[in-house]
């Protein structure tokens, strides 16, 4: 007999790797995380949410960097994503 396709399931197979991952960062877990002191945390809570959440989902610094300069570099990372 004809067989027919399995059923598919609502949505056709994109694979996750073509794509930017959309996952919405929580900022609390994304400060923690990178062990950002106060001074990051404010330059961060002052972007608007979509450079927010560009700057959380891009910001990666090396194995090299020490972690004690995760503060230091993500706020001057940040200044990448301030509104003229």
């Amino acid at each position: 007999g004809i067989q027919s396709p399995p059923k598919q399931k609502k949505s056709p197979k994109k694979s996750s790797k073509d794509r930017v991952p959309t996952r919405i960062l929580d900022q609390e877990e994304f400060c923690l995380t990178w062990r950002l002191d106060k001074m990051a945390m404010q330059r961060l809570a002052e972007l608007p949410e979509a450079s927010r959440q560009q700057a959380m989902q891009r910001f990666n610094p090396g194995p090299e960097v020490p972690e004690s300069d995760f503060p230091k570099l993500f706020v001057a990372f940040l200044k990448r994503f301030k509104s003229k």
